[in-house]
């Protein structure tokens, strides 16, 4: 197992019966300019087999990139799902996560600038990236904000 370090990212990959979507994803991943990142890919026992032609696809090399591949057993949703492969990346020591859809695909420079941001303010906790409508340069998602609740005041009013 790789030494992890302080810039090592987390990239978590939820598959489920889609072998496709997943393959595009990972293939985008090979371009990305960042360095310092590794693949978590789970999957929430797909019925396709998808999960095992991921993993001779790796096993043959057709992936020029370091995956880890993950087994749920059972369908635990999308937090679920994403839930084991956080908590087995920060249990080898990552502290930024980047978690993708697997029919996401990614710009080769997208992870730099987000990595940037957290390193440049210790105070930011999350950070997203902009969304495009697949295959166009129409903007589906820029971001959004986050409401600090008074919990005492507002947090379980009826």
């Amino acid at each position: 197992m790789k030494q992890v370090t302080d810039r090592d990212v987390a990239i978590i990959i939820l598959n489920w019966n889609a072998y496709k979507d997943t393959v595009e994803c990972l293939k985008s991943l090979e371009h990305l300019t960042y360095p310092y990142y590794h693949v978590f890919l789970v999957d929430n026992a797909s019925q396709d087999g998808s999960f095992d032609k991921l993993q001779q696809d790796y096993k043959d090399g057709k992936f020029n990139l370091s995956i880890t591949f993950i087994q749920t057993g059972e369908n635990l949703g999308f937090a679920g799902g994403n839930n084991v492969a956080i908590k087995e990346a920060y249990n080898q020591g990552y502290q930024y996560f980047w978690l993708l859809n697997n029919d996401t695909v990614v710009d080769p420079n997208a992870l730099t600038p987000l990595v940037e941001a957290l390193e440049g303010d210790k105070q930011v906790g999350i950070i997203g990236s902009k969304i495009y409508y697949y295959g166009t340069n129409k903007i589906w998602f820029t971001g959004g904000e986050v409401e600090y609740l008074d919990w005492k005041d507002k947090a379980y009013r009826n």
